[in-house]
């Protein structure tokens, strides 16, 4: 049984990396999450999105990720999903681009990534130390 955070990451990396596409991922919250789960050793990362403000990030290594240079963000989710839907990755991540538009990408009928009358849901995972349960 999955208690912490720990024990998902010790899950994710018995089954093997994991292909990342991240759509619109330039912004440092983004990239520090992305860092982190390849420095896990849980997934390769692929960032779409502005290189010149993916540099911008202090303190971590952009050689560990490939970069696809666009700096349109409904343009970035388009070619993550569409990376996705291909076969090109495995997992994909929402940047900083605004929900409406990520969605839209997700659900386009021609290389959307739901089936028709398939399901979409979301799920946040957290641990909080303070908390009793």
């Amino acid at each position: 049984m999955i208690q912490h955070l720990d024990d998902l990451v010790a899950k994710a990396k018995a089954r093997g990396k994991r292909r990342l596409i991240v759509a619109y991922g330039q912004d440092s919250h983004t990239l520090e999450a992305v860092n982190d789960a390849v420095e896990a050793g849980i997934v390769d990362a692929t960032l779409v999105g502005n290189p010149e403000e993916i540099e911008k990030a202090e303190g971590i290594d952009m050689s560990r990720f490939t970069i696809v240079a666009e700096n349109v963000d409904v343009n970035c989710v388009r070619i993550a999903v569409q990376m996705v839907s291909e076969g090109k990755g495995d997992v994909l991540m929402k940047g900083l681009v605004s929900t409406d538009k990520y969605m839209r990408g997700i659900l386009n009928k021609e290389f959307g990534l739901v089936p028709p009358k398939g399901v979409l849901s979301h799920v946040t995972v957290m641990e909080i130390p303070a908390y009793h349960k």
